[in-house]
């Protein structure tokens, strides 16, 4: 079922927005289902070596290419599943930029595949969070967590700085430019989670947000939260 799924949905596919996406966009068809096929070979008989080896065949070629050092894989529920990646991948390195929950589920809101409703998706995103917190308990030294707000509006320089440091890599002076010309706090919508609601709806939504931290922070006291 999921060599299936490779071949098919993750190697081309059209997102709800209509945009072109898959694996097609950086590797051929026939290296495509030879690293697949040879998965489904080894997969029975040492699953972890068969997935490290089949991503390794596939983002490996394009990333000695453009002659990098490694490769970032950008799935947010990948969070959820630090300690498997971590199996796989023993020296991976995790970076968790969180926000705040009220623009978190405002942005939900209108979107496809998410709760409907701001209360709904505001407990979706303190559930969500709570889990990726639990999650790296033991990995806390694989995971750098971040505020978007501290990212990107509050604390910006240093925490560019703190990333690099965290991935082990010097400074790039490439990735700082564009940090600076595309990362934005006008971009990041800070706040924006209250432009159609009522002052009554505000409150409300305070209230709850309020109690959800709460609740966050009592259960993980031990880690530094910007919320």
């Amino acid at each position: 079922q999921f060599v299936k799924k490779m071949q098919n949905y993750w190697y081309r596919r059209t997102t709800v927005q209509g945009k072109d996406r898959g694996f097609h966009s950086f590797v051929g068809d026939s290296e495509f289902r030879e690293a697949t096929e040879a998965y489904r070979s080894a997969g029975n008989s040492d699953p972890i070596g068969a997935a490290r080896r089949l991503m390794g065949d596939l983002l490996d070629p394009p990333a000695r290419a453009k002659a990098a050092v490694g490769w970032v894989e950008m799935t947010p529920p990948n969070i959820l599943k630090v300690s498997g990646l971590r199996t796989i991948y023993p020296g991976a390195r995790f970076v968790h930029v969180y926000r705040d929950g009220r623009d978190v589920a405002h942005s939900v809101v209108p979107l496809p595949w998410g709760p409907n409703d701001a209360e709904s998706a505001l407990a979706w995103w303190e559930e969500t969070f709570v889990d990726a917190l639990r999650e790296m308990r033991g990995h806390e030294e694989a995971v750098l967590l971040v505020s978007m707000e501290d990212l990107i509006i509050n604390r910006r320089s240093e925490n560019v700085e703190r990333l690099f440091d965290f991935l082990g890599l010097p400074v790039d002076t490439g990735v700082q430019s564009y940090f600076e010309q595309h990362m934005s706090p006008e971009r990041a919508h800070v706040g924006r989670w209250h432009q159609d609601l009522s002052s009554s709806e505000r409150r409300e939504m305070n209230l709850r947000y309020d109690a959800a931290v709460e609740r966050i922070v009592r259960d993980s006291p031990s880690i530094e939260l910007a919320l």
